[in-house]
């Protein structure tokens, strides 16, 4: 009999039901799609390094003999050791003007096996069986349409060679393409990577039974420092330049930064939806209750234990939870199917795990019953403490609540009261307008920090291209190359205007601490490479000492007036050491600066440069690429402008993230409105009717209706906008690394854009509770008032 009862309420007002079941279906779907996306990719990447042997750690030599490659496998804790040439070297593309770099790197000797460290993994060809055949990487060749069998001609000491691609790969250590850590908004149309036959590279570069690279699997990874120290002393007789952990490996770090993401993602919305539904729950649970008091009585009377009416009750909420949950559990599951999609066209992960994990979805289920549970728990112990003598007897009347600006409202004589009734209205019931209130700021903070997130993408994308860069086309040589350089290329008809620039990868060591970066020269009162202090405001160079990146500031932990030292990579000598003058604030990369002049200095490379920054005339960027084709020394040619598109087509996973926020964030608004509106049109039901009879119409009713919500809405906005700008803050601290500093932007479209979806999720929840008034019959509605 109960549970008739329950079907009957349940029927008695279906939408209500439905929408908290909506919304429980929202949380689990979002915490099981985000947190499956989350063990698919880590599982995928996981998987995929296993399989590949991604190396733990990479060291880069000016010149080792293969020997060394046995003595480093034979320690303790390593499983496996390549020794391998690495060049970057220019690269022309048939039937392309473009001039890009390209990374070779050799193939090992016992390549057949395919066991080995960061072996690349095939997708389309063969392995090259001819030594003019390689293999390529997949995100390039898809970029330039190349296929097996199409020709690559490489720069190798100043001549062209040819070479034909025998097959397409993907590898562990470029699953995202970055040449290093400081190309951060690099494109596939910039870097190819090439594998080639060991014996070819040893011809061209003369390293025969040699190597400059070395890449190391480990058994214990968690052995790793102690192994790194042991291999570096090994190699320091042969200059070593550089040492990688896997963890600061490129493209590892960046797929680390959206594993961490998505794990945000799978607490942050699950807590937003869930939460909400237990506020609802816990508000029509207590109206249930209140208007099934004399019920309750008679069920007592009649023998009906305590145990059975709290069960009853909180059988209402356990159908929200099991509904809810087991819609929302295989929604997430096919979510996340598509997540891991999205993400594997992003990341070129070969082995793609894509499953159910069963585990995930049954502790979504779990949380989201749970969480209805204890929603109803505290309403459902009330009903059941009533005795049955005091259930019967109606409901002692609160004393009339006295609105704090009661009197205000009723003495403003030109205040109409269409506007009176609705702001009385709002605190009448100050736990169901907090609930309100509390879920639409949740909503509305959650459509702030898509959009912001948003704006500060938008923003840390022009600031790098807009304010800091202010040159068309950088000329990238394969070796430093005299000042001279400048005026020549400043001659051709194409360029407008040239400036030199140095760059030089080092090693700043501080104290205890280490960073690899890089030191860049500019010409003190140059401006196609400009500084900034924070986001807009310029900083000069100085004679004072260097200007470092404040995101290497704070790897470094150093302070302005305190000195660092500069190791040069790759060339050995001495560290130098300088005063650290101040900071600048990058959006991309991190770095140190200082005039050309003394770089020049710092570096040995006195006179010497390593590009040429340009200006070009109205269709020059053509002209250029043609005429630095077949030029020597030029290895790349660096379009800005075709960079910039290149990262906009990347951005089609951040729309669909900020899309499903917007879409998620209206939900919520609507679903509280919907649910607050129902109820309360119920209980002021009599009130209404009475505004009825005296001569209101349906549209003055509904424009009451609407302002009343509207009020809490704008309430809602006030405690929303705050809270959003802090999460927002959060996100854009958590998010800024080495790599790039992720901007606190929020837009003014941004907060009107909040304000409107807000608006019109509130204006479209409330029309089913107004259709529901104006569909009153007042004929009988005042019988039944009689009654």
């Amino acid at each position: 009999m109960l549970y008739k009862r329950m079907w009957r309420e349940i029927r008695h007002s279906p939408w209500a039901f439905v929408s908290i079941i909506f919304l429980v279906c929202l949380g689990t779907a979002l915490f099981t799609a985000s947190y499956i996306s989350f063990v698919n990719l880590q599982s995928s990447s996981e998987k995929t390094y296993q399989e590949l042997k991604f190396a733990h750690l990479t060291f880069r030599v000016q010149a080792a003999p293969n020997r060394v490659v046995e003595k480093i496998e034979s320690l303790p804790g390593v499983e496996m050791a390549n020794g391998r040439v690495s060049k970057d070297v220019p690269l022309d593309i048939e039937g392309d003007s473009r001039r890009v770099t390209a990374r070779m790197l050799t193939l090992p000797s016992s390549w057949e096996d395919r066991e080995f460290v960061n072996a690349p993994f095939l997708v389309e060809g063969a392995w090259p069986a001819r030594t003019n055949e390689v293999l390529l990487l997949k995100s390039f060749a898809e970029y330039y349409r190349l296929q097996v069998g199409d020709y690559l001609y490489p720069i190798i000491n100043g001549e062209q060679k040819k070479l034909i691609i025998s097959g397409v790969v993907t590898s562990p250590e470029y699953i995202y393409p970055l040449k290093d850590r400081q190309q951060v908004l690099a494109t596939a149309r910039d870097f190819a990577v090439i594998y080639l036959r060991k014996e070819i590279a040893e011809k061209w570069w003369g390293m025969q039974n040699a190597f400059n690279e070395i890449v190391v699997y480990l058994e214990r990874p968690r052995e790793i420092q102690e192994v790194k120290k042991r291999i570096e002393k090994i190699l320091a007789p042969y200059g070593l330049l550089s040492t990688i952990e896997r963890e600061d490996q490129p493209s590892h770090f960046a797929l680390k930064m959206e594993l961490e993401g998505l794990q945000e993602m799978a607490f942050m919305f699950p807590v937003l939806f869930l939460g909400t539904a237990a506020m609802v729950i816990y508000i029509i649970l207590a109206r249930m209750i209140a208007r099934e008091r004399r019920y309750i009585g008679i069920l007592r009377a009649l023998g009906y234990s305590r145990k059975g009416i709290m069960v009853y009750y909180l059988s209402y909420t356990l159908a929200i939870g099991v509904l809810g949950s087991l819609l929302g559990a295989p929604v997430g599951y096919g979510l996340s199917v598509l997540m891991t999609k999205m993400y594997a066209n992003v990341f070129d992960i070969p082995y793609l795990v894509a499953a159910p994990h069963w585990d995930v979805q049954g502790i979504g289920v779990i949380i989201s019953v749970i969480t209805c549970l204890a929603a109803g728990f505290n309403s459902a112990r009330k009903a059941a403490s009533l005795r049955p003598v005091d259930a019967m007897r109606p409901e002692t009347p609160l004393p009339v609540r006295q609105v704090p600006w009661d009197s205000y409202l009723f003495s403003r004589q030109n205040l109409p009261v269409k506007w009176k009734i609705p702001l009385r209205n709002v605190a009448r019931f100050p736990r169901r307008m907090i609930s309100n209130v509390v879920g639409i700021a949740l909503a509305t903070s959650l459509i702030l920090v898509g959009l912001s997130w948003l704006d500060g993408t938008e923003e840390l994308i022009n600031h790098h291209f807009e304010r800091v860069i202010n040159y068309d086309a950088k000329i990238i040589f394969d070796r430093p190359v005299l000042e001279n350089e400048v005026l020549e290329i400043a001659r051709w008809e194409e360029v407008m205007e040239a400036e030199p620039l140095l760059e030089m990868p080092v090693r700043f060591h501080y104290g205890s601490r280490s960073f690899e970066s890089i030191l860049v020269g500019i010409p003190a009162e140059g401006e196609m490479f400009r500084l900034f202090e924070d986001r807009l405001t310029r900083k000069k160079l100085t004679g004072r000492g260097i200007l470092i990146s404040s995101s290497l500031q704070e790897e470094l932990k150093v302070k302005e007036g305190q000195r660092v030292e500069v190791e040069i990579l790759g060339v050995g000598g001495d560290r130098k050491s300088i005063p650290v003058a101040g900071t600048v604030f990058m959006s991309v990369g991190s770095g140190a600066f200082l005039p050309l002049g003394k770089a020049q200095e710092i570096t040995g490379e006195p006179g010497m440069i390593s590009a040429v920054m340009t200006t070009l005339c109205p269709g020059g960027m053509e002209k250029l690429k043609e005429r630095t084709k077949d030029l020597s020394p030029i290895a790349a040619i660096e379009d800005v402008e075709q960079t910039r598109q290149d990262i906009s087509q990347y951005m089609g996973l951040l729309y669909t993230f900020i899309g499903i926020m917007i879409i998620f964030g209206m939900s919520l608004a609507g679903v509280i409105t919907f649910n607050t509106s129902h109820i309360n049109i119920l209980e002021r039901r009599p009130e209404l009717l009475i505004l009825r009879m005296l001569g209101m119409g349906p549209q003055e009713i509904a424009a009451l209706i609407t302002r009343e919500n509207f009020l809490t809405a704008f309430l809602g906005l006030v405690v929303g906008i705050p809270l959003g700008k802090r999460i927002a803050a959060y996100f854009a601290q958590t998010y800024s690394t080495d790599l790039m500093t992720m901007p606190l932007v929020i837009l003014p479209r941004t907060y009107w854009l909040t304000v409107g979806v807000i608006f019109l999720a509130v204006f479209l929840a409330q029309i089913p509770g107004i259709r529901y008034v104006n569909r009153l019959n007042l004929a009988e509605a005042a019988k039944e008032r009689e009654v």
